[in-house]
């Protein structure tokens, strides 16, 4: 049986603009790739102080057996997050993933695990780490390991379900979206959507030199987060698919989700339990060019 909940990011309404993922520019010490199966990251330094104002790049080569990666913090101190509990100074992202807030690292974290999917046909995976000309700490060692089996990730390969009372009949709530520009929006928006639906947005990339998708909230009304022990959490959610955080409750954001290098498609999954429904989702899509 699946999850029933799954733990949030962000369940107050506000508005969050980000932008996830831009090459920038990079020192050429900065830019480091890892073609072993298994290995470890550190900071500029590491043990010893990572220097001010860096952006690095850590790009974790894809195995063609390869389908994720998993990722163990065994030593993390960077500068904290500020009063908002946002990291805005010195830290360590996951250049692929939105929200950002849930996937950008910062603070002493102690030994953590996590692990993320590589995008369809994707040739590497990256952490971005940015330091400003303030406090600079010990920084970070990270030990990495390629997966080969991904099939207990948690909704790395989402279900899909049949959409209830359509016609024609059996059809499944998947969307496959070839279009530059349009709206998703959740089954029978805006009336309510159903309960016990899976439903999947896959995102083809319709150049090499598009680079990632501009999402913009229009509407965004789920079912309201819960408190758990472990915090809050979703019990009905939208989430970018491979490890990301999960979006549940009445939000708006603008984001704009990156392409894994080599990627050829990126998806969404949204998914509704048992119980209360909402009005739903739409949100507005641009694949764009530019993701600086």
């Amino acid at each position: 049986m699946l999850q029933k909940y799954m733990l949030m990011l962000l369940s107050t309404p506000f508005i969050l603009t980000v932008v996830i993922g831009s090459d920038g520019i990079f020192p050429p010490s900065c830019h480091k790739s890892f073609p072993q199966p298994e290995g470890l990251i550190t900071s500029p330094g590491y043990p010893e102080k990572y220097p001010a104002s860096v952006i690095c790049k850590y790009d974790i080569l894809r195995h063609e057996d390869s389908c994720g990666v998993r990722v163990t913090f065994e030593d993390f101190e960077l500068e904290n997050w500020d009063k908002d509990g946002f990291c805005k100074t010195d830290w360590l992202s996951v250049d692929s993933c939105v929200p950002e807030g849930g996937n950008r690292f910062c603070g002493k974290i102690s030994p953590t695990t996590y692990e993320y999917a590589f995008q369809n046909e994707a040739e590497y995976f990256r952490f971005v780490f940015r330091s400003d000309n303030s406090t600079q700490m010990k920084g970070f060692q990270i030990r990495y390991k390629l997966l080969s089996d991904c099939r207990h990730g948690l909704y790395w390969i989402p279900p899909i379900s049949i959409i209830p009372d359509v016609v024609p009949f059996e059809t499944q709530c998947f969307t496959q979206v070839t279009e530059s520009k349009g709206t998703i929006n959740t089954p029978f928006f805006p009336r309510h959507y159903p309960n016990n639906m899976d439903c999947v947005y896959e995102f083809l990339r319709e150049s090499p030199f598009v680079c990632g998708i501009r999402m913009r909230v229009l509407t965004f009304d789920l079912e309201e987060s819960i408190d758990t022990d472990l915090g809050g959490a979703c019990s009905d959610f939208f989430h970018l698919v491979g490890g990301c955080g999960f979006m549940c409750g009445s939000v708006r954001f603008i984001w704009t989700a990156k392409y894994q290098p080599g990627a050829s498609s990126m998806k969404f999954h949204f998914h509704s339990d048992e119980e209360r429904t909402r009005t739903g989702f739409q949100i507005a899509f641009e694949q764009i060019y530019s993701c600086y």
